[in-house]
């Protein structure tokens, strides 16, 4: 070692220049860090941040999305439940007459007529329409809507009309009440297979 350091310091001055650029030069080309690697490694690291930011963004997206349907599935469940226990297993003109008469006598009109109609079937209910005809005061008719309305089957009140009984057009004698009350039943499951099944052979 210390022959190394007589040696470099019998050096003349240009030739320890020289010597010190070689020197220089082969240490900058392969020793020396300017810090390309780690910036490299930076950004890379960086690009996979953000693909797991955006992949962890669309999964938060897809588990609201999943929670979002989940909740709206359980709430028309509980829809398609209540409604369920108001439609009867049973569509009989002759309950619903029952019922009109009951309803009538606590509201206190007077029923003229009462004409059950053809069931009619749709695609996830049967309708029973009853034609009535009534008369009463305005307040009793009302009731009579209110009533029937709010019985524990589906029941309501379609294309009813008032008119009145005084000659004059006033409501002294009280009026008339034509229109329909229909009730409502679930189809049966059979029958709604086969209108899908219809439906999906219709050409």
């Amino acid at each position: 070692m210390n022959q190394l350091f007589e040696k470099l310091s019998g050096l003349s001055n240009s030739k320890a220049l020289v010597l010190g650029m070689v020197l220089g030069a082969l240490y900058y080309f392969m020793l020396y860090d300017d810090g390309s690697a780690q910036l490299a490694q930076i950004q890379t690291l960086n690009q996979q941040l953000s693909e797991a930011e955006t992949k962890r963004k669309d999964t938060e997206a897809t588990l609201q999305e999943e929670s979002r349907m989940k909740d709206a599935i359980v709430k028309l469940s509980e829809q398609y439940a209540f409604i369920s226990k108001k439609l009867p297993s049973e569509l009989k003109s002759s309950e619903m007459i029952r019922s009109i008469d009951v309803v009538a006598k606590t509201s206190g009109v007077s029923v003229k007529l009462k004409k059950p109609g053809s069931i009619e079937k749709k695609a996830v209910v049967e309708e029973l329409p009853i034609e009535v005809t009534l008369e009463g005061s305005y307040g009793q008719i009302t009731q009579f809507i209110y009533y029937i309305s709010n019985l524990e089957r589906l029941t309501r009140v379609i294309n009813f009309s008032l008119m009145s009984q005084s000659p004059d057009g006033g409501i002294e004698k009280g009026l008339r009440f034509d229109g329909h009350v229909v009730s409502y039943k679930l189809a049966p499951e059979a029958e709604k297979g086969l209108d899908e099944k219809d439906k999906g052979t219709t050409p």
